[in-house]
């Protein structure tokens, strides 16, 4: 069965900054993150240059939940575990997007790598997860792992074949949401057989949903079960600058809610990402946006978590035109005082660690 190979290059340590609030309310050890019931986290995943203490200072509060997702920086010269330490010191729980390396694909049980550089002493992608799953289970508290996300996503290249093309290049096999399973699986069994059960396992797919499947019915096909997935999520954009379309929350998240509520209705669930362009020409429908969207959310059952994206491309030259969007919050006066008032106020403000 074909899966893909997997790099270091999966991870952000972005720790080399100075936070305003002061260390986590509690520095937890063992055990899984706990789940609240009478509040929702707020949590906030910074990328290009944002800046994770300037936006606390903006909104005059503590993230609870801070999400990263690129290589780790030679800060730490490869130090894995000192990378979540220098994270896990400022903020109640941590989270890493741990995702394939594409576009090679990998022979899930093979002995070697298909396809890119292996990462220095380490053989086989086992050996990669193994790493990681050690330094968790050297962490100790609890975290987060949001594994392969967005898999039913149009362009991304972490696929599952039903949805797309997506195949091996030297075989041309294609993959299937059994193989997809069959991987998740395997990455969970390797954490749990080292001990890492301080990990909580989020299973994430994009709101978009893949061509000819509207109604997201593909998403049962690939749920690894629930014996394998801690918490249900979502992640979705108001882009109006890419899709030429000004769209609601619930124009994004309803109809792919509803389907991840049916598969696993007993799971936490989160919105892992989410944001909103401006509306050319009027600040205001931005602030509005955000209004309605954190209205809605308290219709969500099982909704527990939220994670805002932040980050300025608008002066990235790197990026295609349609990208060099500035998703900062604080830069709109009308947003950030929605922030604010709503981040002060319950299910976000009471109390820390979901007591």
């Amino acid at each position: 069965m074909l899966w893909r190979g997997f790099s270091t290059a999966g991870f952000a340590l972005a720790a080399a900054f100075s936070l305003a609030a002061a260390s986590p309310a509690c520095a937890q050890t063992g055990g899984k993150v706990p789940v609240p019931t009478n509040r929702i986290y707020f949590g906030l995943m910074a990328s290009g240059g944002a800046d994770p203490a300037g936006f606390e200072a903006a909104v005059g509060r503590h993230v609870d939940i801070y999400q990263a997702s690129h290589a780790l920086t030679d800060q730490y010269h490869g130090d894995t575990l000192a990378g979540l330490r220098a994270l896990g010191a400022h903020h109640d729980y941590i989270m890493f997007i741990l995702h394939p390396l594409h576009p090679s694909l990998h022979e899930i049980d093979d002995d070697a790598w298909s396809g890119g550089e292996a990462p220095e002493g380490m053989a086989t992608p086992d050996d990669y997860f193994r790493h990681w799953a050690e330094m968790a289970k050297q962490y100790g508290r609890p975290m987060f792992i949001r594994f392969d996300h967005e898999m039913n996503a149009p362009g991304q290249p972490h696929c599952v074949a039903e949805f797309f093309k997506c195949v091996d290049p030297a075989t041309g096999a294609p993959q299937t949401p059994e193989d997809y399973v069959k991987a998740w699986r395997h990455v969970h069994d390797i954490f749990r057989d080292a001990g890492a059960t301080n990990v909580s396992w989020v299973w994430c797919p994009s709101s978009r949903d893949a061509p000819g499947d509207s109604d997201y019915e593909s998403l049962a096909e690939i749920y690894p079960g629930d014996a394998y997935v801690d918490w249900t999520c979502l992640d979705g954009y108001n882009n109006i600058v890419v899709l030429n379309k000004w769209r609601s929350f619930g124009e994004i998240f309803d109809e792919p809610y509803r389907r991840i509520q049916a598969i696993a209705p007993d799971k936490p669930f989160m919105i892992a990402e989410f944001n909103s362009t401006e509306y050319p020409g009027d600040p205001s429908m931005r602030a509005e946006w955000f209004t309605d969207a954190f209205q809605h959310m308290k219709t969500m059952k099982n909704l527990r978590a939220v994670l805002l994206w932040q980050v300025d491309r608008g002066d990235d030259m790197s990026v295609v035109p349609k990208k060099r969007i500035d998703w900062l919050i604080q830069h709109n006066p009308r947003v950030l005082d929605v922030f604010q008032k709503v981040l002060a106020a319950p299910p976000f403000s009471l109390p820390p660690q979901g007591q």
